[in-house]
């Protein structure tokens, strides 16, 4: 269902672009105070997370939870974000960015046995740092905000490179291209490092080399 922000009409599989992130980061701001805002955001961001919740539904193999299970989880979870965000940066980014690791914590805990009603989500905290891997991506501070984007949901997230092109409605060569152009400008801040290191890659899914993250 196409949704309607500020004159926006964003259509389920939108493309992020910058007016639009401005937007949306606007209507974030008003959704951690008023329901009918989060419901609008909510509804603006379904069709992606309606993929999140499939894609973390086949990773876990369920066994004692069904996919309603799941999509309702996906919609506690979301609503706690909403609720934590700070305010800063790229609402859709930091959403894209930790949901589905946040979404399988959640899932795992159902399938322990805690009941959907009483989930703690005090529990599922993003960490206050990602380490390396988003260390890396701030290191890369010049590209473009969407080029970061794509490189948070690849190093960060684990998200394969047409998993992240389905997911910003944009074509695989495209994410292929920024993450060749992040593994190229790494590769220059390599090889002026003082001990001229070989490039090597330090998330497991990034390097100046190649190798796993050039997986789709």
């Amino acid at each position: 269902m196409t949704v309607i922000i500020e004159g926006h009409a964003v259509s389920p599989d939108f493309d992020l672009t910058p007016e639009l992130d401005a937007a949306i980061n606007r209507l974030a701001h008003r959704a951690k105070e008023e329901a009918a805002a989060r419901n609008l955001l909510y509804e603006t961001f379904a069709f992606k997370i309606e993929r999140f919740a499939r894609r973390c539904a086949r990773r876990a193999m369920l066994r004692t939870c069904e996919f309603a299970d799941v999509q309702q989880e996906a919609f506690l979870v979301f609503c706690e974000m909403t609720r934590r965000w700070k305010g800063m940066g790229s609402f859709a980014g930091y959403l894209f960015t930790w949901f589905p690791a946040m979404l399988e914590q959640a899932i795992a805990r159902l399938e322990r046995g805690h009941p959907s009603g009483a989930l703690s989500l005090d529990e599922l905290d993003p960490p206050e740092s990602s380490g390396p891997a988003l260390l890396l991506v701030e290191a890369l501070a010049p590209l473009a905000e969407h080029e970061l984007l794509v490189l948070e949901l690849h190093v960060t997230a684990g998200l394969r490179l047409k998993e992240i092109a389905a997911l910003l409605g944009c074509h695989p060569r495209t994410v292929r291209r920024i993450v060749q152009r992040a593994r190229q400008r790494l590769a220059v801040t390599e090889s002026g490092s003082d001990d001229a290191a070989p490039a090597r890659s330090r998330t497991g899914g990034l390097s100046a080399a190649g190798g796993a993250g050039t997986s789709v």
